[in-house]
């Protein structure tokens, strides 16, 4: 069975440095190792690196990895996620971990 492998914004901007500056570092050496894996980002760290990167660095990061999109049943999981613990995760953060 293939390995998910689910990007979140850290990395992704980890990998960016290094593929912009032609470095081979922690991050793509993580990402070399998980080429058998199905790599999906989600539309949180669509928006997340939009901030960042812009418009047209986002249609890239789109155009090569799947998109995992947030339904219903993720809203419920982010929300019981949020009142379980005493500390609250940031929201980004809690809607991936959903």
């Amino acid at each position: 069975m293939k390995s998910l492998l689910l990007l979140d914004t850290i990395f992704i901007s980890d990998l960016d440095v290094e593929l912009i500056s032609c470095e081979a570092g922690p991050a793509r050496a993580f990402f070399d190792r998980m080429r058998q894996a199905d790599v999906f980002v989600s539309v949180v760290t669509l928006e997340e690196f939009y901030e960042k990167r812009g418009h047209g660095a986002v249609r890239e990061l789109a155009s090569r990895f799947s998109i995992l999109c947030i339904h219903l049943s993720d809203a419920i999981h982010c929300g019981l996620l949020q009142t379980r613990f005493a500390r609250r995760l940031g929201e980004n953060d809690a809607w991936l971990a959903a």
